[in-house]
């Protein structure tokens, strides 16, 4: 899981999921292919990787993805957008 804009990100199976983190509330879902194994939170992206290599952003807020692209492998770390 990832926290940012009072928002608790987690992995569900098909997707990820955005929830309130004053009540545990569903505030969205995307659904994203694969087992994910990443999601960070950076600056009002959420960054998504999954088992297959696919990686993505969405935009923290409302889940809509902004752009995805296949990696060669999965990764094997969290990813860092920037400092």
């Amino acid at each position: 899981p990832s926290v940012g804009d009072d928002l608790v990100f987690v992995a569900v199976g098909g997707g990820v999921e955005a929830l309130s983190a004053a009540d545990g509330a569903t505030r969205w879902r995307t659904p994203l292919p694969g087992t994910l194994v990443s999601v960070t939170w950076d600056h009002g992206w959420l960054l998504c990787a999954n088992d297959a290599g696919d990686f993505g952003a969405l935009r923290a807020s409302d889940g809509e993805l902004l752009w995805r692209t296949s990696l060669p492998a999965a990764l094997a770390l969290p990813p860092a957008a920037g400092l």
